[in-house]
Formats: structure tokens, C-alpha cells, sequence
């Protein structure tokens, strides 16, 4: 009778909690999963912020609508980075200290990548930026990912690619030297060329943005540039900045070298062509991303995203959009929470026929590899060059 009684509780212990979990949760319920999130949505980079966080909710949905997660859920905390260094630090201590997130989406920029190595380092926790570019960060920790392509990706191909189909000989650079992107591009340029003997660079020039990210006069670089004749003009700028150097450079008289941005996109290319008409006429861009790629999952993306927003899909959405299905991928694949678990699923997460229009995977540093691609202005608009 003991026995018969004692099984008879264990069933029904066993049924309540099928029903109700250690922390309360019904079995209906799915379990939240903390992501934190941190992008400017103040300062000079604000608009960007925004549209990102749209790309990410966008595949948030996706995935919450899809059988990836099982019965688990991500709740996305967002936090402002304010595009500072103090800033992005507060947010993402106070993400992993008191939100207890399993990993964090973000920074944007690579100066507000570089602020944060060590407190994801000490921590332990994933940290994946869409954006950020520059050469050797991800190298300084385990815990950091980048599913932008590296310069040391995007500089080699698009020079070469570029050169091939175009012919240059002579360029110039223009670098805003307070910026690690874009002095880690300008040094990616340089070396580049400097491995062809028939190129040379005829002018280089660099200027400094203020504490808000605005553009300064450049009409003394500009002379410089447009003095030594260049062919082309290499842009290693941050952002909106690439807008106002396309504006400032349509508008000086005798300038009629185009430009060659890293990482510009066709977002910023139609904003200086709204400013001022001819703006970037002719650029190009070596780059991770463009609406025209045209494969299955790009088209579907796009279709979906504009259904969905009535909104085009930008290249800060689109890349933030694919670095959540990377991040809930490598979630997913670990079956835990744990932040090693999720860190380790993340070397091996690959994305088959990912928007980038080829497969997505990690390099042994944390670095994306896939296919980059070179663009030119037609039209108003980039087109794959050579295409």
C-alpha cells in the first residue's frame, strides 16, 4: 500500500511539473531567451541604429514563426551605444551584469567593437557585429564574431576586380584618421596598390570628424586630390560621412575623378544624390552586400522585407537581418543557454545560400567568409561590375 501510494505521488509530482517549470513557467509557455542588442539610436549614426533594429526584428519574426527554436523564445533587450566609447561600455556590462543576456548583437562601428573586447573577453559572453570591418579585432577574442567581410576581404577582391575591369593607374585617398575602420581600410588600400607597380597613389589625404560625426570642410583636401589628377579616389570613411564626401566632392569645381567607398552603400549613395544631383556618379563600392544580388534567398528576403515594412531593404537591415539568423542559428545548434555552449556553436554555424549570395561561415578568428562583391553606379543605383 506504502509503494502503491508513493508511485501514485510521483506520477502526479511528475504531471505538475510537465506543466509548470523550476521558474513558474507553464509548459504552454515558451521560454524566454535574453539577447542583447546595443546600436546607436542617438548621435550621428541614429538612422543607421534604427534600421538595423528593424532588419533584426524583421528576422526575429521569421524565426519565431519557423520551428528552429522548439519551445524557446529570444526577447531582445536594446540598449543605446550613443556612438561612445563610455557609452557602449555601460551598456554592455550592464547587459551581461544585471539582464543576464546569453550573447549581445552589436556594436555597429569597429571603434565601438574595439571598446568592448575586454568586458566580453572577462565575461565570456558571444558579442556578433553586423558592421563592423576593420582588420584583426575579432583575433582578440574567443568571444567576438563579425559577419560583416573583413577590409582584408573586401580591399584585395575589390582592387583586383576593379583594376581588371577599369584599367586605373593613378588614385588618390581620402581617410578620417580618428576612425579604426577607416584607417584599418586606408592601410588595406595602400597595401594593396602598393603590390602593383603600375598604380600609384598621387595624393593622400585625411581629415577628423567632431564629437557629433560632423563632416568638415574638405575643400583643402579636395585641391590637393584634384590637383594631382587621379583617376580614382579611394574613400575610407565611417557612415554618413561617405555621403557628405560624395556631396562635398560633386560640388568641387575641377574634381571629376569618381570614388571608390569601402563598405558604401546604395542607401548612402541615393541620400548624396538627393543632396546634390551627380553625386557619386560613377562610384563604386567593394562590399558584402547589395539589393541586386540575385539568387533565391536574396529575392525572397527582399520580397518578404518590403511586404512586411513597405520599406526597400537597405544594407543595415539586410546585415543585421542575416546576423540574427546566424546568432539564433548557433543558439539553436548548442541546445543550451550556456554562453560557452552558444560561443562554440558559433565556429561551426554555417548559413547554406545565405542574402550574401553565397554560403556564410566563421574563419578560425570569428571572422564571416563568403563571396565579396564589386559595385558601380548606374543609373542611380549599384550594379555588380562586370555584370
Amino acid at each position: 500500500m506504502k509503494k502503491t501510494a508513493a508511485l501514485l505521488f510521483l506520477a502526479a509530482s511528475v504531471a505538475i511539473l510537465g506543466f509548470v517549470s523550476c521558474d513558474g513557467q507553464s509548459a504552454g509557455e515558451a521560454e524566454e531567451v535574453p539577447v542583447g542588442v546595443v546600436l546607436p539610436f542617438s548621435g550621428a549614426q541614429a538612422l543607421i541604429g534604427a534600421s538595423m533594429r528593424k532588419g533584426m526584428e524583421f528576422a526575429l519574426e521569421e524565426i519565431h514563426e519557423s520551428s528552429l527554436l522548439g519551445d524557446r523564445e529570444i526577447r531582445f533587450i536594446f540598449e543605446d551605444s550613443r556612438s561612445n566609447e563610455q557609452s557602449v561600455r555601460e551598456a554592455y556590462t550592464k547587459l551581461i551584469k544585471q539582464d543576464g543576456v546569453v550573447a549581445v548583437l552589436g556594436p555597429f562601428s569597429s571603434s565601438r567593437t574595439e571598446d568592448i573586447i575586454d568586458i566580453i573577453d572577462k565575461n565570456r559572453t558571444v558579442s556578433l557585429s553586423p558592421t563592423s570591418a576593420a582588420v584583426g579585432l575579432s583575433a582578440r577574442s574567443r568571444f567576438l564574431f563579425r559577419s560583416s567581410l573583413t577590409v582584408e576581404h573586401l580591399v584585395p577582391h575589390g582592387v583586383q576586380e576593379s583594376r581588371r575591369e577599369l584599367n586605373y593607374t593613378k588614385v588618390a585617398t581620402i581617410t578620417n584618421a580618428d576612425d579604426t575602420f577607416s584607417r584599418s581600410a586606408y592601410d588595406a588600400v595602400k597595401r594593396e596598390i602598393q603590390k602593383d607597380p603600375e598604380i600609384s597613389i598621387v595624393s593622400e589625404q585625411t581629415y577628423t570628424a567632431d564629437a557629433s560625426g560632423e563632416l568638415p570642410d574638405l575643400s583643402g583636401q579636395l585641391s590637393e586630390i584634384a590637383a594631382a589628377g587621379p583617376d580614382y579616389i579611394f574613400m575610407s570613411a565611417q557612415g554618413r560621412e561617405r555621403v557628405g564626401i560624395l556631396v562635398q566632392a560633386e560640388r568641387f569645381d575641377g574634381l571629376e575623378a569618381p570614388i571608390i567607398g569601402i563598405l558604401l552603400t546604395t542607401d548612402e549613395l541615393e541620400d548624396a544624390q538627393e543632396e546634390e544631383a551627380g553625386a557619386g556618379e560613377g562610384a563604386l563600392t567593394f562590399t558584402s552586400w547589395l539589393p541586386v544580388i540575385d539568387t533565391p534567398e536574396n529575392r525572397k528576403f527582399r520580397s518578404r522585407y518590403k511586404r512586411k515594412t513597405e520599406e526597400e531593404a537597405g544594407s543595415s537591415a539586410a546585415r543585421s537581418y542575416e546576423a540574427v539568423r546566424i546568432l539564433v542559428r548557433a543558439i539553436a545548434d548548442a541546445g543550451s543557454t550556456d554562453r560557452e555552449a552558444i560561443r562554440d556553436a558559433m565556429e561551426n554555424v554555417r548559413i547554406e545560400n545565405s542574402i550574401y549570395g553565397s554560403d556564410f561561415y566563421f574563419d578560425l578568428n570569428g571572422d564571416a567568409v563568403y563571396e565579396p562583391i564589386v559595385g558601380i553606379e548606374q543609373d542611380g543605383e549599384f550594379k555588380v561590375l562586370g555584370r
